[in-house]
């Protein structure tokens, strides 16, 4: 359920131009009411729309590892509404097999989703992106980009995390460093979130919940909001200092 934070500032995000990939994931979903809620223009961009028609709010289909399709979509937004003020790099996948049965297949649409995509969003909002406006993207990570799952905590059944899902998010973290360097004199701010877990009923087991809360100094898994209100931080228009940056939001977990 989506709280409400009355000290949040919608004056700064009216009418703001946001995209967020992945918009009909668990996270995504919740980033596009967010955003929506605080008088945002929301683009969610997926594979599948799941959203209620909504003001201010437009889904479009994407598949982020196509470039061709990334251009097209951001020509029509730019067209359309003259400016991208946030970006959300949300988009991602992954793979629960056992790493010794490991295929190319698994390997390139893990690859393809998660870094190929984040590559072909960034450099085509940059491409028209102008400098007279402020330009805010916030990537999704994940711990597991900067420290190595706890095996032991999976059993039979649960979705283990993958070598390849760990090895992506680390890209994605080393992407923000550099495209915040490389974007910087165009008025662009570049941050990463990385989370932790977050509670799903509906694909972790509650014995799976209380092994991985054991490792919390914060004795309780994530909720989207916990993620959302980072990103609504490094989102912030009023943020004009904080770039590169990799934002841990894990509950205490990797420390």
């Amino acid at each position: 359920m989506m709280q409400t934070y009355s000290f949040l500032n919608k004056n700064l995000f009216k009418n703001k131009v946001v995209l967020v990939t992945g918009g009909s994931g668990q996270l995504g979903l919740d980033i596009c009411k967010f955003y929506l809620k605080l008088g945002c223009k929301v683009y969610s961009l997926d594979i599948s729309c799941k959203l209620s028609k909504k003001k201010n709010l437009k889904q479009l289909t994407l598949d982020v590892s196509n470039k061709k399709e990334c251009k097209i979509i951001i020509n029509s937004i730019i067209k359309k509404e003259k400016k991208i003020d946030i970006l959300v790099n949300n988009a991602g996948t992954s793979i629960f097999s056992h790493f010794i049965k490991r295929t190319d297949e698994e390997l390139d649409n893990v690859y393809a989703t998660n870094l190929k995509g984040t590559i072909n969003m960034i450099i085509e909002v940059s491409k028209k992106h102008k400098k007279i406006n402020k330009l805010h993207i916030i990537n999704i990570g994940s711990i597991y980009g900067s420290c190595a799952p706890d095996l032991d905590m999976y059993r039979k059944g649960d979705r283990m995390n993958s070598e390849i899902y760990g090895a992506t998010k680390a890209g994605i973290i080393q992407l923000t460093k550099y495209f915040a360097k490389a974007l910087s004199n165009r008025g662009t701010f570049c941050n990463c979130i990385s989370p932790g877990g977050i509670k799903s009923n509906k694909t972790q087991t509650n014995k799976f919940q209380k092994r991985y809360i054991e490792k919390l100094a914060i004795k309780r898994m994530a909720t989207t909001m916990d993620i959302i209100f980072a990103i609504y931080y490094l989102s912030n228009p009023a943020n004009q200092y904080v770039t590169g940056q990799n934002l841990i939001v894990d509950g205490g977990y990797s420390i």
